[in-house]
């Protein structure tokens, strides 16, 4: 039994020679649809271009500046599918 929480997981996703692919970005703080949403497609685009064989991304900080529910939906529009 692994000692740390998801580390079997990490190492069943590691492949045959131990290593695996991840984004990570921070504080994305969409504000505003019209600004916002073209920019985000281009930075997601860039995202997968950088890294085509990430199995994941991890997103911490901040998603939104006001925490409004026209960000929260913006910003979730935006992550691709």
């Amino acid at each position: 039994m692994p000692d740390v929480a998801g580390q079997a997981f990490a190492q069943e996703a590691a492949g045959e020679n131990g290593e695996f692919d991840f984004i990570a970005v921070n504080d994305l703080h969409f504000t505003d649809e019209r600004l916002c949403t073209p920019w985000f497609a281009k930075a997601f685009a860039a995202m997968r271009a950088s890294a085509p064989k990430a199995e994941f991304v991890i997103v911490s900080g901040d998603l939104t500046s006001e925490n409004t529910d026209m960000e929260f939906g913006g910003i979730n529009r935006c992550f691709p599918s």
